[in-house]
């Protein structure tokens, strides 16, 4: 790795860094989808010392965090919005425009190789995929998760365990008519919801009940009351959860894992990461009781079947990986559909031309009374548009950290085997060769000179690569009409 490091204060060797090139914003790290409180409570970190070098083994330019101390709040970026897509992470697009797309920094004791802009991130995740497959053992999600689970395990387990769960996923309706089904209904009782308050203010997070539902449904195999206590109960404590991640003194522990025993935040988490589990125990118990092959139900279902069905002696379905399982679908399927929903709410009353439109297109297309389906959005391009540019402007997750399988040269590097790599999807999404105008809210980003709907490559909201790809090919082809969905859900 980096051959030395010759202290410099707050400069790098040959010359004066500037403020605007330190650090700007790492609370994200690592990989944890944060909630809008998060993003209205922090403060850009300030360093105390920052060590800067050329990285004499070929690893890029090494950025050595001595010291931090943190203090968030006021987010603000260059483009007049809220900085969480600009800052979302401890590097700058400045530095990696300056010293290149790839470069190792250190967090704490560890280093790591930071990947920048489409071309870099795309050539590792896609053409390279196989070698920077695998995941880092962050210490907060080892502690959590014990290397098991969907997206925190790695070789043999990660394979097998995402190859399931995306099987499972077919198997219940996704890129289904059932799928839509189920959020056509959702979609009345929330609509009910927000007519209980009969024209009166209410909190924005409410929006969290219908997409939370929908998650549920699929991990429980039966929709939730809003007001039922343990639908209640879950909501709250995901919330929590996804609060703490946010926290400046969780991130210290993930950097120093030796200091847990001063810091407060990861203890917190898990502990109400237990009150999670404790539900989805009961739930896995009452699945093996009652399981039955010819009739899976929910995820949770067709978990306990594979462990059982499996031979238990050498099985990697086990008790832990069952549970670590339910609770990552549990709490990734969940926060991100949940804010991505309260940041397009907001970006419409900032831009209310463009809710203008929106709402203009939708009435156009389907009328005061059809309810929607996924083929209408062939004829929606404007709103189609408009959905994928809240995704690219807001950033939600802007990386997902990695960790290579192998030995390997990259774009001139060798980066050794174990390595952690953080692809900044942040970069590819503000990438300025990929997008005319990346700090602006611009739904044209996605629409040709005919006002068609264009898919762009350098779309990445939720990383990319092989697992991500099959993904996103399950791809609805429900074709029904309105009043056959009125009766569906009727009934």
């Amino acid at each position: 790795m980096a051959s030395s490091c010759t202290m410099a204060g707050t400069g790098w060797i040959g010359g004066k860094i500037s403020q605007k090139e330190m650090v700007q914003h790492w609370h994200c790290y690592p990989g944890g989808a944060t909630s809008m409180e998060v993003f209205q409570n922090h403060r850009d970190v300030a360093l105390r010392d920052v060590v800067w070098c050329r990285g004499g083994d070929g690893l890029g330019l090494c950025v050595v965090i001595l010291e931090v101390f943190s203090n968030f709040n006021d987010l603000t970026s260059r483009a007049g919005r809220s900085a969480t897509a600009d800052h979302r992470f401890f590097l700058s697009l400045e530095i990696s425009e300056k010293y290149g797309p790839v470069f190792t920094v250190h967090l704490g004791m560890q280093q790591a190789v930071v990947l920048s802009g489409y071309e870099a991130v795309k050539d590792a995740l896609l053409n390279t995929a196989d070698v920077f497959a695998d995941r880092p053992a962050i210490p907060i999600f080892h502690h959590i998760q014990h290397g098991n689970g969907v997206f925190f395990s790695s070789q043999e387990l990660w394979k097998t365990t995402r190859r399931f769960t995306l099987a499972v996923m077919r198997d219940l309706g996704m890129g289904k008519r059932l799928a839509e089904e189920r959020m056509l209904e959702e979609l009345q009782f929330l609509i009910e919801l927000i007519k209980s308050f009969q024209g009166g203010p209410f909190r924005l997070r409410l929006l969290n009940t219908a997409p939370t539902n929908i998650t549920f449904a699929i991990l429980f195999g039966r929709r939730f009351d809003y007001e039922d206590p343990t639908f209640v109960t879950l909501l709250r404590l995901i919330d929590e959860v996804m609060l703490l991640l946010g926290s400046p003194f969780l991130h210290l522990f993930n950097f120093y894992p030796f200091l847990g025993f001063l810091l407060k935040p990861h203890k917190m988490i898990l502990k109400k990461v237990e009150e999670v589990c404790v539900i989805l125990k009961k739930h896995i118990q009452e699945s093996k009781a009652n399981i039955n092959g010819n009739s899976l139900m929910s995820y949770i279902d067709a978990l306990v079947f594979k462990q059982e069905e499996d031979d238990k002696s050498n099985t990697l379905f086990d008790d832990a990986n069952v549970l670590a399982s339910a609770l990552d679908l549990l709490m990734a399927g969940t926060e991100t559909t949940s804010t991505t929903l309260q940041w397009a709410v907001l970006l419409m009353m900032k831009y209310p031309e463009i809710q203008k439109k929106v709402h203009a297109e939708i009435e156009r297309v389907l009328g005061p009374d059809c309810l929607p389906t996924f083929e209408d959005r062939k004829n929606m391009p404007f709103t189609n548009a408009v959905i994928h540019e809240v995704q690219r402007f807001v950033t939600l997750l802007p990386h997902v950290p990695r960790c290579t399988s192998a030995d390997t040269h990259f774009k001139g590097y060798f980066i050794p085997k174990g390595t952690t790599v953080i692809p900044l999807l942040s970069s590819v999404l503000l990438d300025k060769t990929q997008w005319e105008t990346p700090d602006e809210f611009n739904p044209n980003h996605f629409l040709d000179a005919d006002g068609n709907f264009v898919k762009k490559k350098a779309f990445l909201p939720f990383s990319t690569g092989r697992f991500s790809q099959l993904c996103q090919g399950l791809k609805p082809n429900a074709t029904w009409h309105c009043e056959d969905l009125r009766q569906r859900v009727r009934s």
